[in-house]
């Protein structure tokens, strides 16, 4: 799971936050087809991106699935700007 957050006033509007992916894990083969952007509702200071690894019987290395916070008009993006997970394999 990555939690994507926010300081300052949240009760005004919703922020649409956008990301991008990389890695060595592929998007929508390794795991579930991720979004490139998520909405922190009005009230909130987060929201979740749920990574659900894909089960097949490949064995596999560990690979690794990085979420980078992409610049904005309208907002500023702070550090740590990029999280890591590490997708083991259970074959």
């Amino acid at each position: 799971m990555f939690t994507i957050a926010r300081v300052g006033d949240t009760a005004l509007r919703e922020l649409t936050v956008r990301f991008t992916l990389s890695g060595s894990a592929v998007n929508g083969i390794d795991y579930q087809q991720l979004p490139t952007a998520v909405t922190i509702p009005a009230g909130a200071f987060s929201a979740n991106v749920r990574l659900t690894p894909v089960n097949d019987s490949a064995i596999e290395r560990d690979e690794t699935v990085v979420v980078i916070l992409s610049p904005s008009d309208q907002y500023e993006v702070g550090l740590p700007d990029h999280a890591t997970i590490t997708i083991t394999d259970d074959d």
